[in-house]
């Protein structure tokens, strides 16, 4: 037997002592021992007395033996670094998990040094080595939570640190029971946990577990209890309800964020988050103060998240549709009230469309996700929402980023091989003299060219089967006779008539030309034609119908690009998931007839794509021609062109490098307020002056040649994207450095596995990876590109089922939640990760930054906003700038305010004197203005700016606070 005392703590590698050193124990003690030896070695009584230094010299040599004893058993060459392996394991055999959090501490505002002061706490004295206690004290530095619904024990940590000797499992620090009319009362739906604090959103209300305050506490839609006697205690209420009621007890999920100038907690120290919690009656926003800011809505939302210090999105419960606002304040706002816009499927930029009845979800970047149809990445515009860029990632095709009004995203999917024209599949389309191979039950009648269904049918459906090709894409394209029309004409592709399915469009427009994309699912697919009308005499007439195979355009608007001749399709890389396509020729092409989207007048534009170079000949890539209208890029003696043109001439634009023989080179024409751009790979070639007006209603969109058919491209195209927006420079940038990977030697874009349907999506935010959970398996992404895919094939011991619920992400650490387990995977990390961090100390410098948008002359008070607590007196010095949105900075704002605020107990904020101006005042246009404004419903000071009237203005405040109060609950940590 080997056992030694060192420093006061006992280590043994046959089980006499708790820190055994047996079957991996070395990785939770061996640090700890040679800390220990130091401490003994270099301790005032060690050398105090010669007989007990004597003593702690041979104390030292047996734990150097034991030390070396089990150095052999460390990963080989890890004696040096403490290297220890990959750890896949399974945490619990359970179908019941709805949701999973990695919790690591390191990103917490002091570095987790919280877990190192916690020895006073009722949790750390507790039982060890019972069922609902694991065998280590302080709180993991890394913890997996694991949530789930059907049990009496919902709430389980684990520490991802701390493996068990036998099993080599993250090993359990505590369970929390469910007990009736205590602590996690209700059926859990989400988790969420920062700076020392755990919140359960559940069907009885939102449960916060704040561990270094030792305290804990519910809020419902009648007010706040909390437990008296600390954590470990909280099996009954112990103490008295209290203000804080939120908008209702049940709980759909809940997210946190520490926003700049959170009042620290007087008790744990640690800077106090703000919390969003969503339920079916809206969301209630809970401050640091504790005051409760409510944004209701009928139908109530299924997530929120805090995207950034001054914004807000909420997922609706009931649509599919995301909701953004700023940061609410007042105790209880309508949703319509605080709302500054939406996010939605049929709007740009646009979510990838959800089917009815699904929900979108979104996680801590901003990437919203939808349940059934993939995934939407989203690169939000603060200045003005209508500028983001969106892109979407399916297990079938990636579109690269869309930026603003985008009008096509196609050549975007993984699909390889030759596809070879279809011809029109519609039988007698032109309506030539009758209606022969259309069916309906509906009254139909032909005249010419013109079919009419008029209304007072049982069913005013009209429609024809045509064969298809499983897994292509087709395009519809109906014109409609100009004027007379009363109601709307509804198109649809499906495997019948009755229900034809999700391709679905309405129009309301009459004599233009109307398409629809879709996606074959079987080799017979009906073509469904119908008014919405039940009342005789109202008609929609209709001129042609054509249907026929078409490269698919993947963007919300669905305009395909019809194939003719045949076309190659290759991987644009050995292995890769995206293909391009090839073999362009004056008979092999892709087009498309007429689309108003595409008449851009005199107005912005931009036109996307990725390319090989083919040689120094001239070559056209892209038109969009007819006898007067003219877009196009091209090569001329082997570089890029960009060129527009009108009845009235042409304007040419040419880069000024040739670019390299082989690989790929990200191309994009822009017209951005009256200058063409030029950009090749992410720089900027060439610019010049165009106001050539691109309406032309005879125009023809032709991708691999010109209008003429008489310059076929030699190269391969892949992600090609159009838009009625000039991305800007920054925004170009991301798209050359998020996209160029995708081309890359076995790059993976689309999600792994044989499903879309995503259910859960993690960020993290050490690594800025994503993660995604769908019905087979976890995706993770590194901006677009797919860095791993994970299921039970790749790793059974963690996942059990790949029909995954749940998945959470951080520090290194993936947890699952699939319908049959809840497991882990922890990546091979060094001694260093383990060691315990230094605290951040509260710094006298405190500063914080507020922003905001004033579209108008309105005033608006920019957030996140300054709490002012009871019997403080606080100095606040703000310089406010602002700038105007877009290509032409028209007005140039800046103003320096100062002034003296303070509270009294039981009182509001009040202004010392008046807001002092310091400096001089920049304005160009009179009538803007800033100053300092109070809100004493929400005990608050802020910037407020007033803006120019038709004109987005940007603001940005950097605030410096100084504070003289009783305590440190509302000093700002550095």
């Amino acid at each position: 037997m080997t056992r030694v005392v060192v420093n006061g703590n006992a280590y043994s590698d046959d089980g006499s002592a708790v820190r055994d050193m047996r079957q991996g124990g070395h990785r939770e003690w061996l640090l700890l021992m040679l800390g220990d030896v130091i401490a003994e070695i270099n301790s005032t009584s060690a050398v105090a007395k010669a007989g007990e230094a004597a003593i702690s010299a041979s104390v030292a040599l047996q734990a150097k033996a034991l030390a070396e004893a089990v150095a052999a058993s460390i990963t080989v060459g890890s004696t040096a670094s403490l290297a220890y392996p990959e750890v896949v394991k399974n945490l619990a055999t359970a179908s019941d998990v709805v949701d999973v959090f990695v919790y690591d501490t390191r990103l917490d505002s002091d570095g987790g040094a919280w877990t190192d002061r916690c020895h006073g706490a009722s949790w750390f004295s507790e039982t060890l080595n019972t069922p609902t206690r694991g065998a280590k004290r302080a709180f993991p530095k890394k913890g997996i939570i694991v949530l789930r619904s059907g049990t009496t024990n919902p709430l389980a940590l684990y520490d991802a640190l701390d493996l068990d000797p036998a099993t080599g499992a993250p090993r359990l620090w505590r369970i929390f029971p469910r007990s009736s009319g205590g602590i996690l009362d209700g059926t859990p739906a989400a988790c969420f946990a920062m700076n020392g604090r755990v919140w359960v959103a559940t069907s009885a209300g939102l449960y916060t577990l704040d561990f270094p305050a030792d305290r804990a506490s519910r809020r419902d839609a009648t007010d706040r209890r909390h437990w008296n006697a600390g954590i470990a205690n909280a099996s009954v209420y112990g103490g008295a309800a209290t203000s804080g009621a939120i908008v209702s007890a049940s709980c759909n999920h809940v997210h946190a964020r520490v926003l700049p100038g959170g009042p620290l907690d007087p008790v744990g120290g640690l800077p106090i988050p703000t919390v969003a919690v969503a339920t079916p009656a809206g969301v209630s926003v809970i401050h640091p103060t504790g005051a409760v800011a409510n944004v209701t809505h009928a139908t109530g939302y299924s997530q929120a998240e805090i995207v950034s210090d001054a914004q807000l999105m909420l997922c609706e419960a009931a649509a599919r549709n995301i909701d953004v606002g700023p940061m609410p304040y007042a105790a209880t706002v309508a949703r319509g009230s605080w709302r500054t816009h939406g996010v939605t499927p049929s709007s740009a930029p646009a979510l990838l469309a959800s089917s009815t009845g699904t929900r979108y979800r979104l996680c801590g970047n901003r990437a919203a996700f939808s349940t059934a149809e993939g995934l939407t990445f989203l690169a939000p515009d603060d200045a003005n929402n209508l500028n983001g860029m969106v892109a979407y990632t399916t297990k079938d095709y990636a579109t690269g980023w869309q930026p603003g009004a985008a009008l096509m995203a196609a050549l975007c999917e993984g699909a390889v091989g030759v596809v070879v024209a279809s011809g029109n599949l519609i039988t007698n389309g032109s309506f030539t003299s009758d209606v022969s191979g259309w069916n309906g039950p509906g009254v139909w009648s032909a005249d010419g060219a013109v079919i009419t269904a008029p209304g007072g049918a049982a069913d005013n459906r009209f429609f024809q089967t045509i064969t298809c090709e499983v897994g292509a894409a087709y395009t519809i394209d109906v014109t409609t006779e100009a004027g007379g029309n009363s109601r709307n004409l509804f198109v649809a592709a499906g495997l019948n008539n009755t229900s034809p399915g999700s391709a679905l469009a309405s129009f309301t427009t009459s004599g233009v030309l109307m398409r629809v994309d879709f996606i074959a699912t079987s080799t017979n697919m009906t073509v469904v034609l119908r008014t919405d009308s039940t009342t005789a005499g109202q008609t929609f007439t209709v001129k042609s119908v054509s249907a026929k195979k078409s490269a698919a355009d993947r963007s919300y608007r669905g305009g395909g690009l019809v194939i003719e001749g045949a076309l190659t399709r290759a991987a644009v890389s050995a292995g890769a998931d995206l293909a391009a396509w090839s073999g362009w020729s004056n008979s092999n092409y892709l087009r498309q007839p007429y689309n108003p989207d595409l008449d851009f007048g005199t107005g912005d534009f931009s036109i996307a794509l990725w390319t090989t170079n083919p040689n120094a000949n001239s070559r056209s890539l892209l038109s969009r021609s007819s006898a007067t209208g003219l877009l196009g890029i091209s090569t001329v003696s082997g570089q890029w062109r960009l060129f527009t043109g009108d009845g009235g001439g042409s304007t040419i634009l040419s880069g000024t490098t040739t670019p390299p023989a082989t690989g790929y080179n990200h191309i994009i024409g822009i017209r951005r307020a009256g200058v063409l751009e030029l950009w090749v790979n992410g720089t900027l070639e060439a610019s010049a002056a165009s106001t050539r007006n691109l309406t032309d209603t005879s125009a023809v969109l032709t991708i691999g040649n010109n209008f003429g058919l008489t310059s076929a491209w030699e190269g391969a195209l892949a992600l090609l994207r159009i838009s009625a927006y000039a991305p800007t420079p920054a925004q170009i940038a991301r798209m050359y450095a998020d996209e160029r990977p995708l081309f890359d030697v076995g790059a993976k874009a689309f999600l792994g596995g044989t499903s879309s349907a995503v259910a859960d999506a993690t960020y993290s935010e050490a690594s800025g990876w994503l993660a995604a959970a769908t019905a087979d398996g976890v995706s993770i992404f590194a901006g677009l590109r797919r860095a791993e895919y994970l299921d039970g094939a790749s790793i059974p011991l963690a996942i059990a089922n790949d029909t995954m619920r749940a998945v959470g992400m951080e520090g290194g650490v993936v947890a699952f939640g699939s319908s049959a387990n809840a497991g882990m995977r922890r990546d091979a990390i060094i001694g260093l990760d383990r060691m315990p961090a230094t605290p951040v100390r509260a710094g006298t410098l405190r500063r914080m930054r507020a922003a905001g948008v004033t579209p108008d002359a309105s005033p608006l008070s920019l957030v996140p906003r300054i709490h002012i607590g009871e019997r403080e007196t606080v100095l606040v010095e703000a310089t406010i700038v602002g700038r105007v949105n877009g290509a032409s900075d028209s007005e140039r704002l800046s103003y320096v305010r100062r002034g003296v605020y303070y509270r009294q107990a039981g009182g509001n904020v009040t202004l010392q004197g008046s807001v002092q101006t310091i400096g001089t005042d920049t304005e160009t246009t009179s009538g803007a203005d800033a100053t300092l404004a109070i809100d004493t419903a929400a005990q608050t000071v802020t910037p407020q700016v007033t803006g120019v009237a038709a004109t987005r203005i940007v603001w940005a405040a950097d605030i410096r606070i100084t504070r003289a109060s009783e305590g440190s609950l509302y000093e700002e940590a550095a």
